[in-house]
């Protein structure tokens, strides 16, 4: 049995409980875009250091004032409904991006980010796909004692750290693959001239 399973039937003998994310969390929408965002700017400046997030993948652009000052996790509700992503604190969400705001007395951010990022987040099966705050609110997640939600991020982390290593080392094998590849296949180059 693992520190983390023990840890779990000591302090949890009945399992773990399920909670509405609106029970440990603020939910908030983001809006329209600040008038003083910069729009396309791809890293932070000394004038606009603040990021603004938008429902894709990709940093909106940047601001020189932010909506919101703590660490949170966000979710795509237009779509690219159920994007989840962990955000450091000092940003502004907008285009309707959700933010979960944690009850840190009751669950710690990176843990919410790991457990909200398993969940399956439907939207309306409209041309563009959406989903509004009061969906979010009602999924349920488990919740065990904040010391083990620390254990928890510890484990996952450890794998986060191992997946980026695997990554750059199966992209540095790929490059030595194509660089013999092409080495062996391109016979021009032992051409003596005759």
């Amino acid at each position: 049995m693992s520190k983390i399973e023990k840890m779990i039937a000591a302090k949890c003998p009945q399992g773990v409980p399920l909670k509405r994310i609106d029970e440990v969390c603020e939910v908030k929408t983001g809006g329209d875009s600040p008038t003083n965002c910069q729009k396309g700017q791809l890293k932070p400046s000394d004038d606009y250091p603040y990021p603004v997030y938008s429902n894709g993948t990709v940093t909106y652009g940047y601001c020189d004032t932010y909506k919101i000052d703590k660490d949170a996790v966000t979710i795509s509700s237009i779509g690219n409904v159920g994007y989840v992503a962990y955000r450091e604190a000092k940003f502004t969400p907008i285009i309707r991006l959700k933010v979960l705001i944690p009850n840190t007395e009751s669950i710690d951010v990176r843990f919410l980010y790991y457990v909200v990022s398993i969940l399956d987040f439907v939207g309306t099966n409209a041309s563009l796909s959406s989903m509004k705050a009061e969906d979010v609110k009602k999924y349920k997640i488990a919740v065990p004692p904040l010391e083990i939600q620390i254990e928890i991020v510890k484990a996952l982390d450890i794998f986060i750290e191992l997946e980026a290593e695997l990554e750059a080392e199966l992209e540095a094998r790929k490059r030595q693959y194509e660089y013999y590849r092409r080495l062996l296949l391109t016979f021009d180059e032992y051409d003596d001239g005759k």
